[in-house]
């Protein structure tokens, strides 16, 4: 009988203990993993090949179907913004110009890292920057990944040889990436592409390709500047014009028509930005 007693104490001590872990764990504002916090979805691709999906919770601040542009941020981004550990910001999106330094305001203690710190910025006539997809080049994405493992290490210096390991891997794998880009460039019929807004300037520049923009300063061509750009696509060897998947299709029908472009849509902040890119250049080089 007395050993039942002890056993009942025993299993009702256990107990307690676990759900005061449970109850622990489900405080507000308590974290359970790290908290990183990013602009865009291909970005949170990029942390979880560094750290491993079950490793970090990765916040995204510009949602799916969302433009990086102009997106503002709700009141719960700004809740969750309070809980994260350091924000990834790509570096001259319109968005992160405008909410960047309130991010720093409102939480002064949140370091900010700049995923294309170091690179080679392409820019207009004058002196702007002329394309902030930096991430759209398997080249680019190799430096953003470098500039993000080191912040990894140092913010969670106990995966240091996780990420370290990881980073290796994904060097290897955006060389192959490049590696083939470039096969597949030398090999294509055509050197020249059309594409509703200009997000492909640091792809085109890699692997020299020229790309020709529907779009004029982010906005829709005059009839004199959409005549130009027919001249121009129909004295060029172009044969596809790339629009993005949230954008109309009917937009460029008539424009697809008169050139005899074929009209494909892609997604350059694609969640999969491996799978993506790899997709968007097999259909530049068909």
């Amino acid at each position: 009988m007395k050993m039942h007693k002890t056993l009942e104490i025993t299993l009702l001590v256990l107990l307690g203990c676990m759900l005061a872990v449970l109850f622990w764990a489900c405080v507000p504002g308590r974290k359970t993993v790290p908290v990183v916090t990013v602009s865009i979805l291909p970005q949170k691709w990029l942390v979880e090949e560094l750290m491993g999906q079950n490793r970090v919770r990765v916040q995204v601040m510009v949602p799916a179907g969302s433009g990086p542009e102009s997106y503002d941020p709700t009141p719960r981004d700004l809740m969750s913004l309070s809980r994260s550990d350091v924000y990834f910001s790509v570096g001259d999106l319109g968005f992160e110009r405008a909410w960047i330094p309130r991010f720093r305001e409102q939480n002064g203690t949140l370091p900010v890292v700049e995923m294309g710190e170091y690179i080679s910025k392409m820019s207009d006539d004058d002196g702007n920057e002329a394309d902030p997809h930096l991430w759209t080049t398997p080249l680019n994405m190799k430096s953003m990944a470098s500039v993000t493992a080191a912040a990894l290490v140092r913010f969670f210096p106990e995966d240091k040889d996780s990420i370290t390991a990881r980073l290796s891997a994904l060097d290897e794998k955006l060389d192959a990436m490049h590696r083939n880009f470039s096969r597949l460039a030398v090999m294509a019929p055509s050197k020249t592409f059309v594409i509703y807004h200009p997000a492909l300037s640091y792809l085109a520049r890699d692997y020299g390709m020229t790309q020709l923009s529907v779009e004029q300063d982010h906005k829709e061509p005059s009839v004199s500047q959409l005549q130009a750009l027919v001249e121009a696509t129909k004295k060029s060897d172009a044969k596809v014009l790339l629009i993005q998947q949230e954008l109309d299709v009917r937009l460029v029908e008539s424009f697809a028509q008169e050139t005899q472009l074929r009209v494909v849509r892609i997604n350059v902040l694609s969640p999969d930005w491996e799978t993506e890119m790899k997709r968007i250049m097999l259909e530049l080089t068909r």
